[in-house]
């Protein structure tokens, strides 16, 4: 609840800092700037509702895709504002400041479009090359993560069909997801989950939960997702033997299952059944679930979650939130405890990706003398 408080407090703000600093000072008559304060009152009014009516279960569709759009169109708005204000504080010429205060909203137009167009550009393949101690030969892993299955109208059975044929032809060995596959009630997701269950890999499909999956009915989550012959991890393992030796995959649950009170993160539990010395890699949703683990306690860990910061410049403020936003990191202090945090296939709440392109990352782990 307090989030909530929170976050119409900062839309509050930026809303009126649109109001004061574009439709006030612009150059334009009176009744146009009236219809200027009335849609940034409305795009305001529809930002705070987005949540709670999602949450309610209230809307869904393009109505979810229009209100989710408002929590956008509201914060580049107000990037636009404040550069626009320095521009016109830059000049001195009363022409080319009407002309810099006009541009505001052509500039914060076109940016969203790019955002738009953006999300729904066939992700990139982040091709990754991470050497490890224990494999004897080369073994390939397709990370997906986010993928918020349900976020609207848009991230449908067809979105889900064309992301499991993009990994297919990657033919993986194996494919993790680290949660957030699913975004809202399951009978709203079926199709597209069985079309995420038609991606093909030597080793099977293992999954740890996010955070949205919590907020509908994870343990029915869970039950779908193992009759669709995805191998779900809560706070257990797996070892997987193959070609390349032996390979230990550990998943938790996400770390919000304790502000929940139930499905807890527990890696001591996720990690007891593994036997020594055998590489491992581990499943998290958030980035920052690396500190819940000893150190030297996995070899890779794959996380989400960030979304690469979704929207620069929100970019910024994720990593005041998350350790890790988005690549390849190593932990400091730990010899072996790399981390690979994707920027995710899908997107959360508006259909925006600027500067944080989505990806399904194709991790190849080598023998360390290949290296």
């Amino acid at each position: 609840m307090m989030f909530m408080y929170v976050l119409a407090a900062v839309n509050l703000a930026m809303a009126i800092g649109i109001a004061a600093g574009f439709a006030r000072k612009a150059p334009i008559r009176r009744e146009a700037k009236i219809v200027c304060y009335a849609v940034v009152a409305v795009l305001y009014i529809m930002s705070v509702s987005y949540m709670p009516l999602r949450r309610g279960g209230y809307f869904s569709g393009y109505l979810e895709d229009i209100f989710a759009s408002s929590v956008a169109i509201i914060f580049i708005f107000f990037i636009a504002v404040l550069i626009g204000d320095w521009i016109v504080r830059a000049l001195k010429n009363p022409r080319s400041k009407n002309i810099a205060r006009l541009s505001i909203p052509i500039a914060a137009i076109v940016y969203l479009s790019y955002g738009f167009f953006s999300a729904f550009t066939a992700p990139n393949v982040k091709r990754v090359f991470v050497e490890m101690d224990g494999i004897v030969k080369p073994v390939t892993i397709a990370h997906l993560t986010d993928l918020h299955l349900g976020n609207g109208k848009l991230l449908n059975e067809r979105f889900a069909k064309n992301i499991a044929d993009q990994v297919n032809d990657l033919r993986p060995d194996m494919v993790v997801i680290t949660g957030d596959l699913i975004d809202a009630p399951i009978a709203r997701v079926e199709t597209a989950l069985a079309e995420i269950a038609k991606i093909q890999s030597k080793y099977g499909i293992f999954f740890a939960t996010g955070n949205h999956e919590y907020f509908y009915n994870p343990d029915e989550a869970f039950e779908r997702l193992e009759q669709l012959g995805v191998i779900t991890l809560r706070n257990d393992s797996r070892v997987i033997s193959g070609e390349f030796g032996e390979i230990a995959i550990a998943g938790v649950y996400d770390l919000v299952g304790r502000r929940y009170g139930r499905l807890k993160p527990d890696p001591k539990k996720a990690l007891e059944n593994i036997p020594a010395e055998t590489p491992t890699i581990a499943l998290a949703h958030q980035p920052k679930a690396a500190f819940e683990f000893k150190p030297n306690s996995f070899d890779l860990m794959f996380a989400g979650h960030t979304h690469g910061g979704q929207m620069f410049p929100f970019t910024i403020f994720v990593a005041f939130a998350q350790p890790y936003v988005a690549g390849l990191y190593t932990r400091d202090g730990d010899d072996r405890g790399k981390i690979y945090v994707s920027r995710g296939v899908g997107y959360w709440g508006p259909p925006f990706r600027m500067f944080a392109p989505n990806e399904i990352a194709l991790i190849a782990l080598l023998p360390k003398e290949n290296v």
